[in-house]
Parts: C-alpha cells; structure tokens; sequence
C-alpha cells in the first residue's frame, strides 16, 4: 500500500564520473516493498520493481505541506533528465489493484533512453478513480521534455478495469520521441466520466499553474505532443463488454508532425453513451488536431453488437493539415440513436476547419438501425449550424454501408456531404432500406463544390411513406449536381422531382449549376402496368374437347389460360416457386358414341360411376333416369 505522500522509485539517473577501478555504488535496501519516507527515491537492481501480491494493491493520495514541495502517492521507473540509459520495469500482480486521489503509477522519461514497461495483471478488478490538483489518478507511461527518449509501454490484464471521475491511462509523448502502446486484455472495461471538481482550501500553497479547483476528463490516450517527431502508439482492446459514459474517451491523437496511433477493438458488447457539459461526449476517437501535419490513426471495431446513444460519438477527424483516418466497423447489430444542442449520436469521418483529407467510414453489418436524429457520416465541415469550427477544404472520405437490414427513423442521415474540395461518395449495399420520419441520405454540397454520387443497391426494396418528407438527394448549389442510381425490386414511396418537396423524393439538383442524374432500375420498370386481360369468348371449337354427356346434356366447355396461372398480384412476376399445370389436350384423345349426341340435350352432369368397356377399357360414366344409355371419355393408352 502507498498512501499519503509517499513513493517508490527506481529511477534511472545520469551516470556521475567514478575515480578508477571504483567498485559500483549500490544502495542498500533492506526491504524493497516497504513504504519510503515522502519523495525519496529508492534505487532497485536494474531499475524493476517486482510486487506480488495476493490482496489489493493500493496507491492513493497527494500532500500539501508549506514546509515541502506537493507530492502524491507515486510508483514508478522514471528516466531522469539527462540519462541515457533504458527506463526499468513494473511488474504488478495481485488480486485488486486501487489507485485514487492522485495516486500514480509511471514508467516515464525525462532523458534520451526510452522510458520502461508498466505490466499489470490482476485476478479481479483494477479501478482507477478521479485525481487532484496536482493531477489524475492513473497509469502513465510518457516521453515528456527535456528528454527525447521513446513513451513506454503499457499492458493489462484483468478481469474488470474501471477508470472514472477524472482518472487516465495514458502512453503520450510530448518529447521528439515516439510515443508507447496500450494494450488491454479484460471480460469488462468500464469508462465513466463526469469528473468531480476539486476544491481545495485557498490558505494551502499551490504550485504555478494550479488553482484551487482541478477538473480532468476520464480518458484512455496515446497520443503526439507538438514537439513530437515519432509514431504514435497503437491502443488495443480486446474485452467481452465495452462501456463508455458520460463524456469518457478512448482515443489516439496527434498534435505535432508525428502521426497517431491507431485505434483497435474486439469486443462482444459495446455502448458508447451520453454527453458531459464538461468533458464533451462520450466516445471513441482518433483525431489530427489544429495545426498537425501528421496523419491521423485507423479506428476499427469489431463487435457482435455495437450501441451509440444519446449524444455520443465515435469518429475519426482532422483539424490540421494531415489526413484524418479510416473508420470501420463490423458487427452483428449497430445502433445509432439520439443527438443533444451539441451533435448528433453516430459515426463520423470529418475533416473540419483544416486542409486535411477526411477518411473513410465503412460499416458492414447484419442490422444497421438509426433513429432519434442520429447520423453516420463523412464531411468536411460541421452539421451544426452553430458551429464556431470553419468549414474545411480538404476532400471528405467515402461512406460504405453493407447491411441486411438498413433503416433510418426519426430524422436521422446518411451523408457524405461537402463545402469544398473532392465530392464525398455514398455506397448503400443492403437486401432492404427502410426511410421513416424525415430521415434522409445525402451527398449535397455547398460552396462550389460538386453533389458527390449515390449507389443504392437493395436486393429487394426501398421503402419511405410518400407524405413523410424523407428524401435522397445529391444536390449542390454553385456546382453541379450529383447522380443518385438506385438498384432494387422495386422503390416505393420516393419519387423522381427536379426539386425538392415537402413529400419523399429523390432529386440530384443544383440550385445555380447543372443539375445531376437520377437512374431507377427496379423489376417493376419490366412489368406490364395491368394483369394479362382474360378472353370475352370462348376459344375455337377445336380447342373445346367432343367429351361424352348425358342424352339430351350440352357439352362441357373449356378455355385456354396458358401456362403458369395468375399473378398473386396483378403487377408481379411469375417466378420459379409458382406451380406450372399441365393444361394441354392429351394426344390419345378418343370419343364414343358421338352419333347420338346432336338429339341429347339438358345440364351437364358429373360422372358418377366408372365400367369397363367391351374393349376391356375404363370408362367413366354418368347415368340418368332419362338415360339408359352412356357418354364416356376414355384415355387410350
């Protein structure tokens, strides 16, 4: 347990001149584990720190003292400025492990060698929970000035790691060296946010810099610093259940020339929810900030079910001159739901207020649901009108969409949408798509930029309710139109309009450039717009069978329909499952007793009987009181 002020250090220091043939000065150290007094460093062989534990390990707490400089609880295998060597290794087991108000645990650098290795596994839970005002509580392994040595590494194993209320994970680097990796392995990762402020008496000493309130957001980061010349570090996650609340962020990041990590996760369940006024929305991110001239990080995921809800987010973006990364996601089930006065819930791949080329977004899912005004899109510039960011310059990516099922409700979009530089493109592949409620998919464009395309191929329909204003548009205003091509079964509720209306449509107009085009192929295009008419008169008399009847019975009669029957509908397409029936007239044919039949006359009546012949034929037969003889048909064999 290290609490209150104190630490345990294996800090790797600059190496002092030694006089010839001096023998190596090793500290003494009787009890590696024991708690030090407050900020003294206690040197270990090879710079490790080894704890084994079989209960909670736990780091907590800061002090404040007139008398002293402000230190927290800490454990660590920093590299001092100015050394050159390697940074040393935390090796931590146990069954828990807590760290709180403040506590730390780092394998940092200050110096040219590259910083250690934090290695943590534990049986049951690792929380991590809020800070103070000399810093969150956490996991740190950072390249940080004056040095230029490489972030460390980070690894991690449990069955449940929590971070909340202000607490990091962080591999930044904020020297010229490359920042370290994350990587996490655990049934569950929870990341809840709405730090609590920390307030602190004014009559303590403070350090510059630091007020009496401190408010940090919960975060899991790797990411580039300004200064930063390397490649930033990959965070992985592999985890059962993902949850992210609050304004909790996971994210790769550069600021500087240095490109960020990418951003990688394998999980059963994720619910990425809510919105903070504090720490922003909830999400998972990777991003080029203003000014950085390095390339963002791929973010992909990988989920049985992936749930985005109320406010929160998951992009990639750039805000720089460097081209923002790729989104992908592949899943059994996505849920896009809800927006507040801030932004929408969904997916993006933005490229706002910058030069920089937005990325791609591609989906592949069995079950694509959006609803409550939620998005999935590609852009470069803010769909919140409001917006203080500019609008930026660069292209905007290309969206994808592979789904079995695709539905948007409520007002919620599909867009790829521009003000300046290459058209966004939008690729809807998808058995059915569903449009309720205002709900539209887009690739307009503002500015002179061009509408970019839109390819909709549904193997069986595209569906809206006429009188519900859901549209498919690739409009432009300065520049030309785009072209909207839909592939289905059949299109209903949408309509072809030159401009838009307060009914579904589906236009590809420029208000002062060349209008685009709009190309319908569906079966219905192949289908005659009423049933095959039925003939008002019997067919020719050699097309009616002579067959046998009652004396004095008129003869029966039968029309030819063809092959196949009718249509379930009168606009449908007979297919393979429809019956054929075989209405042909057999060949062997015959007639009896055809001299009688011009006396007979009466109704037709059905055989009631069936006789062999005296040719030893079967025949059917049909007897009347009227009648002692017999009309047959035979089949000859």
């Amino acid at each position: 347990m290290v609490m209150g002020s104190s630490a345990i250090l294996a800090e790797t220091l600059p190496e002092p001149p030694l006089p010839p043939n001096s023998p190596p000065v090793i500290p003494p150290v009787s009890n590696p584990t024991a708690t030090p007094p407050a900020a003294l460093p206690l040197e270990m062989p090879k710079s490790l720190i080894d704890i084994q534990a079989t209960g909670t390990v736990t780091v907590s707490g800061f002090t404040l003292d007139p008398t002293s400089p402000p230190f927290h609880s800490y454990l660590s295998v920093d590299v001092a400025p100015g050394a050159t060597s390697q940074g040393g290794m935390i090796d931590l087991r146990g069954r828990n492990l807590q760290i709180a108000a403040g506590g730390q645990i780092a394998a940092n650098t200050f110096g040219e060698g590259d910083a250690g290795r934090l290695q943590i596994e534990v049986l049951e839970t690792i929380a991590l929970s809020g800070g103070s005002v000399l810093g969150p509580s956490g996991l740190f392994a950072i390249a940080d000035i004056p040095g230029s040595g490489d972030g460390g590494q980070l690894a991690i194993a449990a069955e449940h790691l929590i971070v909340e209320q202000g607490a990091q994970v962080l591999t930044n680097s904020f020297s010229q060296g490359a920042a370290g990796s994350i990587a996490l392995q655990t049934n569950r990762l929870s990341l809840l946010g709405t730090s609590q402020p920390i307030e602190l008496p004014s009559t303590l000493p403070l350090p510059d810099g630091l007020g009496p309130t401190q408010v940090t957001p919960t975060l899991l980061q790797s990411g580039m610093g300004i200064a930063s010349q390397g490649q930033g570090g990959d965070v992985t996650i592999n985890t059962d259940q993902l949850l992210v609340t609050d304004g909790a962020k996971i994210t790769t990041g550069t600021f500087g020339a240095g490109d960020a990590g990418a951003l990688s996760i394998v999980s059963k369940q994720i619910t990425v929810a809510g919105f903070s006024p504090v720490e922003g929305p909830s999400g998972l991110f990777t991003t080029v900030d203003f000014g950085a001239a390095g390339n963002g990080g791929k973010l992909s995921i990988e989920a049985s079910r992936l749930q985005v809800l109320d406010g929160a987010q998951i992009a990639t973006s750039t805000a720089g001159t460097g081209r923002a990364g790729d989104l992908m996601v592949r899943s059994e089930a996505v849920h896009l739901s809800g927006q507040t006065g801030q932004g929408r819930s969904g997916l993006f791949a933005t490229a706002i207020g910058s030069t920089g080329a937005g990325g791609n977004l591609m989906v592949n899912a069995d079950e694509l649901l959006i609803t409550n005004g939620a998005a999935l899109s590609v852009s470069n510039f803010s769909s919140e009108s409001s917006s203080p960011i500019p609008s930026g310059q660069g292209a905007a990516g290309n969206l994808q969409v592979s789904a079995r099922q695709t539905t948007l409700r409520d007002g919620s979009v599909v867009s790829a949408d521009t003000v300046a530089g290459d058209r966004g493109n939008l690729l809807v592949q998808t058995d059915l798509l569903i449009l309720r409620q205002g709900s539209r998919i887009t690739t307009n464009a503002t500015g002179a930029a061009t509408g970019g395309n839109i390819d909709i191929n549904a193997t069986d329909y595209v569906v809206a309710v006429a009188n519900e204003n859901s549209d498919i548009t690739a409009n432009a205003v300065f520049g030309d139109g785009g072209q909207v091509n839909i592939n289905a079964r059949s299109v209903l509720g949408l309509a072809v309009r030159p401009a838009l209306t307060d009914q579904s449509d589906i236009t590809a107009s420029s208000q002062f450039g060349v209008a685009g085009e709009t190309r319908l192929e569906t079966l219905d295009s192949e289908v005659r717009p009423t049933a095959e008419p039925l003939p008002q008169s019997p067919q020719g008399s050699e097309e009616v069978v002579q067959g046998c009847t009652p004396g004095g019975a008129m003869t029966g009669r039968f029309v030819e329909s063809g092959r196949g029957g009718l249509s379930a509908r009168p606009y449908g397409v007979l297919n393979s499952r429809d019956s054929l029936i075989d209405l042909s007239i057999p060949s062997a044919l015959a007639t009896a007793d055809t001299e009688a039949m011009g006396a007979q006359s009466g109704a037709l009546v059905e055989a009631q009987d069936w006789q062999m012949n005296e040719q030893g034929e079967v025949v059917l037969v049909a007897a009347t009181p009227q009648d002692g003889g017999t009309r047959c048909l035979s089949w000859q064999p």
